[in-house]
């Protein structure tokens, strides 16, 4: 027989779950303070919304696991607000380097977790959009940034193996904080200076990190340059003048010439010089020679000295190997101001300096081409117009008899003007204002067509006056 059975209950409605809050976080830590830690160590909390949030069983853990934080019931923070978890409260010790925090609801449902690798004594951390950074410790206000220090760092892209390449970070800081710089040159091998150099064993291509910091905050830069084999160059020196007027050690120069199609800064090599045993001198400072031209290196550059009775010259590259050998020996001291020559197809000689040419628009006394009355000599007498005698007819006219005599003295002046004292002879001035009309300086290619015409009208008059001479004879 059947038996009559109890209906089973309706299940229990399963209640909503617990939102998830996302409004609290982490907002300033200070595990480092300055005097006793654990009194002084805090945690801040955050609610970035507009309504008070109760955070109730809410749990802090550390990296640890072991230190854990569960918030009390009824425990609010209201919108916009911040609440402050003291050490000697929490019982979290915080670690000065490495530590991970964590925050869970009721639910172990995580809310926020901030990690931190190093901290610096007296220094918080507090959350910025763009990363945490370092400030002043203001527990349950709003955060005080520490001002970023700021660089504007020199780092190569290429450098060549076996030789320096220098690096400057060139920082400051607003704050007015000491900076303090770390470089890694990403071969195992680092420097705490601003301004050095660094050597490369071997080519490849590395990353190169810098790092500054101003006492709460660290910038860190990275960087990628490339090391090479140093290319063969064609650089040579081809002048030098070892005993100048003056003072040497002022007046000294050399003459670098680039042969390659490109420029080449040459700070780095060096100059070599003595006799017996070589000194070596570098090129101090960026000393850029052009391609295909030459520059004079003076002690600006690099600190050489030339003997002055005999000498051996080495042009070094910067990984110290030597491009060029020069040599001298005198039995006397090298007169002054002779230079020491090399000239392309020529041996080393000693040569005395030569003065600049200059055109003839630039020559200091060449005759000024400014006007048509330069040209006209002042001192020629123009001959008295006459009349023509009839042939085998004497003149007894006393004017007329002295006539020849004053054109035979005339001519002689004329041509010992023309031939000794360079004057020139009288042009009719429609002729010269004809040729050029300017009001100031001809130029070197009107100068020489105007000399050519000059010169036909010089020897166009010589012979008209001479020939009219011979005839009057």
């Amino acid at each position: 027989t059947p038996t009559k059975s109890t209906p089973c209950p309706p299940p229990e409605p399963t209640p909503p779950p617990a939102p998830i809050v996302t409004s609290i976080r982490f907002n300033e830590l200070l595990p480092n303070p300055s005097g006793e830690e654990s009194a002084g160590e805090f945690i801040e909390l955050y609610n970035d919304s507009d309504t008070e949030t109760d955070i109730g069983g809410f749990i802090l853990h550390d990296a640890s696991q072991s230190g854990s934080y569960t918030f009390p019931k009824d425990i609010l923070i209201a919108g916009r607000g911040y609440l402050v978890i003291p050490g000697n409260i929490s019982k979290i010790a915080l670690n000065n380097s490495n530590e991970t925090l964590s925050l869970f609801d009721p639910a172990q449902t995580l809310v926020d977790s901030v990690h931190y690798d190093t901290t610096k004594e007296n220094v918080s951390l507090n959350f910025t959009e763009s990363g945490w950074r370092g400030g002043t410790p203001t527990p349950g206000a709003s955060n005080q940034l520490n001002t970023l220090p700021e660089t504007r760092e020199r780092v190569p892209k290429e450098g060549y193996r076996s030789m320096p390449v220098s690096f400057d970070a060139q920082g400051k800081d607003v704050d007015g904080n000491t900076l303090k710089y770390t470089w890694d040159f990403g071969d195992g091998h680092k420097s705490y200076l601003e301004k050095t150099s660094h050597t490369y064993e071997a080519n490849g291509t590395y990353q190169v990190t810098l790092k500054t910091t101003d006492g709460s905050d660290d910038v860190i830069e990275t960087f990628s340059i490339k090391i090479e084999s140093f290319p063969k160059l064609d650089i040579r020196i081809t002048a030098l003048v070892p005993n100048p007027a003056g003072k040497d050690s002022d007046n000294e120069w050399l003459i670098i010439e680039n042969r390659e199609k490109k420029s080449v800064n040459l700070e780095g090599w060096s100059i070599a010089t003595g006799w017996d045993n070589l000194v070596n001198h570098p090129i101090r400072k960026s000393f850029i020679v052009k391609g295909k031209s030459t520059a004079k290196l003076t002690r600006d550059f690099s600190l050489f000295t030339l003997p002055n009775k005999k000498g051996r010259i080495e042009l070094r590259a910067p990984n110290g190997k030597t491009l060029q050998e020069i040599e001298y020996k005198e039995k006397q001291s090298i007169e002054e101001d002779l230079i020491y020559r090399k000239e392309k197809g020529k041996r080393w000689e000693w040569q005395k300096e030569t003065p600049k040419t200059t055109t003839t628009a630039e020559t200091a006394d060449t005759p000024e081409l400014l006007s048509p009355e330069t040209f006209i000599s002042e001192e020629i007498v123009p001959v008295p117009e006459e009349a023509p005698l009839e042939e085998n007819q004497k003149s007894t006219d006393p004017t007329i008899a002295n006539q020849e005599t004053y054109k035979k003295e005339n001519l002689r002046q004329e041509l010992s003007r023309l031939l000794y004292r360079r004057t020139w002879v009288e042009v009719p001035q429609n002729e010269i204002t004809s040729t050029y009309q300017t009001s100031g300086k001809v130029t070197a290619t009107q100068s020489k067509n105007l000399a050519s015409t000059l010169l036909e009208k010089i020897f166009s008059n010589i012979n008209f006056a001479f020939n009219n001479w011979q005839n009057k004879e």
